[in-house]
């Protein structure tokens, strides 16, 4: 019994050892096959995973590499259109400097004016005229220049205005008496007309509003042998040339300014023809004279119709007329 206990604990202790060997090869087998198994999934798992990865990276450097290159193509084209622009584009013009416009002043010429206004009668004193610088566009034939006249400043020193010359106003030959062909009167009267003076008074004259270079009627008023007063118009549109010393519209020689109006009497010279002259003279002792006034608008004045003014000579002198 004993030995044979001693043999089955002999083989105990053999068959043990055995065992846990083989468990423990068993175990390292299963270990390893886990770990073989591990690693075939971790490979896989990283096999998925990694290479979505790449190819998302892939995907994304692509995507880079086309906008850089659209860039590039873009910078490209750009360059290449501005290359074109500046090519087709004409060349700027050179500057060229332009020298400011010269102001062309117009030849001017000196023409002789009035230096003062200068009534009718009244003599020019060279303080009166000077010559003065005209464009010689506006100077007109009529004009006296220093080139067509020289000597007319002292040619026209003392000669008589016939008409009004105003200040500024070129002088003309045609409004002036030359010194020594009359006085005053004679050289504002026209060819073949006279000079006849007439005491009136400013209640037969409108009202002394009468002045030179008026036209007017003459008016004759005269007693009838019945004792009754009969009034007839012996002359029509006749000049004015003078109110007592005054000769025209401003003031002559030793004259003062025109008054509005005159009052009181006045001499009234008339500028008439030699026979308007003796209807005047004849009309005078035979009653009383007055003035009317004409308009200023009226027709300008006729030549005097000799045949009209000889009747009524005739018609005033004979006495189968008179009533």
């Amino acid at each position: 019994m004993a030995a044979a206990d001693r043999r089955s604990a002999d083989v105990d202790r053999n068959v043990v050892p055995i065992v846990e060997r083989r468990q423990a090869e068993r175990r390292q087998g299963i270990e390893a096959l886990r770990a073989e198994a591990l690693k075939s999934v971790i490979s896989r798992v990283e096999d998925r995973n990694f290479n979505g990865l790449k190819s998302r990276l892939n995907l994304r450097s692509n995507a880079r590499l086309s906008r850089l290159l659209l860039l590039v193509v873009a910078i490209g084209a750009g360059a290449t259109a501005a290359v074109l622009a500046f090519q087709r584009s004409p060349a700027p013009a050179p500057v060229v400097e332009v020298a400011a416009p010269q102001i062309l002043r117009e030849a001017r010429t000196p023409v002789l004016v009035a230096r003062d206004t200068s009534g009718i009668g009244q003599r020019l004193t060279p303080g009166l005229i000077g010559w003065e610088e005209w464009p010689e566009g506006a100077v007109r034939n009529e004009c006296l220049t220093e080139a067509s006249a020289p000597d007319a400043l002292a040619e026209l020193t003392g000669a008589v205005a016939r008409f009004e010359i105003f200040a500024g106003e070129p002088i003309r030959r045609e409004k002036l008496a030359i010194a020594g062909q009359g006085g005053y009167l004679s050289a504002v009267l026209d060819s073949g007309m006279r000079g006849v003076s007439l005491v009136v008074s400013a209640a037969s004259s409108s009202g002394g509003f009468i002045a030179p270079n008026d036209h007017v009627d003459v008016v004759l008023t005269r007693s009838t042998d019945g004792g009754s007063q009969l009034s007839e118009t012996v002359l029509t549109n006749v000049r004015v040339l003078a109110i007592n010393s005054q000769l025209g519209e401003t003031a002559g020689p030793d004259q003062d300014d025109k008054p509005l109006a005159f009052k009181g009497d006045a001499i009234a010279t008339l500028e008439l023809d030699s026979r308007q002259a003796e209807i005047v003279n004849t009309a005078v002792p035979m009653g009383a004279l007055s003035l009317v006034l004409r308009s200023m608008i009226e027709p300008p004045l006729s030549e005097p119709d000799a045949s009209q003014t000889t009747n009524q000579l005739i018609r005033m002198t004979s006495p189968f007329w008179n009533p």
